[in-house]
C-alpha cells in the first residue's frame, strides 16, 4: 500500500470548514445525525438529498486523509463518508466514500484528481466500502427539486395541533391527496388554508408518505406511514 491514511477522530472530519467567498460554506442539519459541514452549493445539495434517504444512518463530512507519493507528496481528503441501515427486508448497503465534483472540474483536472481517486477507491475494497464519484447529473434530479421544497417546511410550527388532527384522519384513509386530505380534516376555508404547510411538514418529516420523483401538488398521492403501498 504506497499511502498513509488519517481518519478523523470525530464528526468535524480532518480539516475544518472556513467562510470563503469564493465558495458557499455552512451547514445541514441531517436527522439522527446532527449538523454537517459542507464547502460548495453542490456539496449542500448532497447533503439535501441524503437527508431525505431513510436508509442512512450516519454521514461524515471529510472522514479521512489519504497521503501519498507521485512526483511530489500529495494528499487527497474525500467529501463524505455515508453509513446506511437495512430497510424492511433489504440488507443495509456498504458504507460510501464519496467525492462530490462538478463534471466540468473533473474534466479539467482529471488527470490531477485520479491519482488520489485510485487509492481511495483502493482503500475501499480494503475496508469493504464503496468509492462514488457524485457530479451534478446525479444530485441536481427532480427528487431535489422536491426535497428543496419540502424542507423549507421542516421547523414550520403548529401551536393548534392542527399536525395531529391530520396525521389521525391521514391513517383513517391510508391512501390520499393532500386536496382529499385537508378537506376530510377541516371544514373551514380558512383553517384548510392555515393546515396547508403543516402537511407539509408532515410529508417533510416522514409522517405522510409521498413519491418524491413525481412534482408536488395538491392532487398528488399520499399515503400513511404506517400503509404498505403497493
Amino acid at each position: 500500500m504506497d499511502f498513509t491514511v488519517l481518519d478523523a477522530t470525530d464528526r468535524k472530519g480532518v480539516r475544518n470548514v472556513i467562510s470563503n467567498r469564493r465558495v458557499i460554506t455552512g451547514f445541514v442539519s441531517i436527522a439522527g445525525v446532527g449538523l454537517v459541514p459542507y464547502e460548495g452549493a453542490l456539496e449542500r445539495d448532497f447533503l439535501e438529498l441524503r437527508d431525505f434517504d431513510r436508509s442512512l444512518s450516519y454521514v461524515g463530512a471529510q472522514p479521512l486523509r489519504l497521503i501519498f507519493k507521485g512526483d511530489k507528496r500529495r494528499r487527497y481528503t474525500p467529501d463524505f463518508l455515508c453509513q446506511f441501515n437495512p430497510v424492511g427486508n433489504r440488507p443495509a448497503f456498504s458504507p460510501a466514500l464519496y467525492e462530490i465534483k462538478l463534471r466540468a472540474e473533473l474534466r479539467e483536472k482529471w488527470a490531477e484528481l485520479r491519482p488520489g481517486f485510485q487509492r481511495a477507491s483502493l482503500l475501499c475494497r480494503q475496508r469493504g466500502w464503496r468509492f462514488r464519484i457524485a457530479t451534478e447529473r446525479i444530485i441536481r434530479i427532480p427528487r431535489l427539486r422536491q426535497i428543496k421544497f419540502l424542507r423549507g417546511f421542516l421547523d414550520r410550527p403548529d401551536h393548534d395541533c392542527i399536525g395531529q388532527i391530520l396525521y389521525r384522519v391521514m391513517n383513517d384513509l391510508k391512501v390520499s391527496t393532500p386536496a382529499e386530505l385537508l378537506a376530510a380534516s377541516f371544514a373551514s376555508k380558512d383553517r384548510r388554508l392555515e393546515a396547508v404547510g403543516i402537511l407539509w411538514k408532515l410529508v417533510a418529516d416522514g409522517r405522510i408518505k409521498i413519491d418524491l420523483s413525481r412534482p408536488l401538488n395538491m392532487e398528488t398521492p399520499i399515503w400513511s406511514m404506517w400503509h404498505e403501498r403497493r
